[in-house]
């Protein structure tokens, strides 16, 4: 499904440095207008978007948010694309994003899928995704909410300290109030 290929972009901003530091991180929120998420970082990330097509028709900007930490052999990534209004995200079509957005994971080179768990991500239906490239270790959770397509990544480098995953996952919020979840 072309409107999830971007997943496969989320792999590409895990840049790692050959050594690992101890440096303490300092935190901080950043707020997304135009995603209406906030997510707190360990520095201060780069934004950038792109076109991507969604049908021949319909093109819309993915938006990828990167905070990279050479120096401790860390990566952290939020992406969003807008599904259009006129697409009506049933449960049925909302699955189907899902599972193509770990497929497109799984198909980029590099990538083993360790474990994919189907789940919710702040009441809203998931995949939560462990994953390997080379020797990194990827973990992500994939997310579709208020007409929009998620995909949050932290990457570690083997041996990296500390492990900053839980902090940054639960870190993220959507920002704008929401219709009730769908019930699972």
């Amino acid at each position: 499904m072309q409107l999830v290929t971007w997943i496969a972009w989320t792999i590409l901003v895990v840049g790692f440095a050959s050594k690992s530091g101890t440096q303490e991180l300092r935190w901080r929120e950043f707020s997304s207008k135009g995603g209406e998420y906030a997510v707190s970082f360990p520095c201060r990330p780069k934004i950038t978007s792109e076109d991507i097509e969604i049908t021949p028709e319909l093109h819309r900007p993915l938006w990828k948010t990167v905070c990279g930490l050479p120096h401790e052999d860390h990566a952290f990534f939020v992406g969003h694309i807008e599904i259009p209004e006129e697409i009506e995200l049933d449960e049925e079509l909302t699955q189907e994003m899902l599972d193509a957005g770990v497929e497109n994971v799984a198909a980029e080179a590099g990538n083993t899928i360790l474990r994919v768990t189907p789940t919710s991500f702040r009441g809203f239906p998931a995949r939560e995704v462990e994953a390997r490239s080379g020797q990194h270790a990827l973990h992500m959770h994939l997310f579709v909410a208020n007409q929009r397509f998620y995909t949050l990544v932290f990457g570690r480098a083997p041996g990296s300290t500390p492990d900053e995953r839980a902090r940054f996952f639960d870190s993220f919020r959507l920002t704008t109030p929401s219709p009730t979840p769908p019930s699972p």
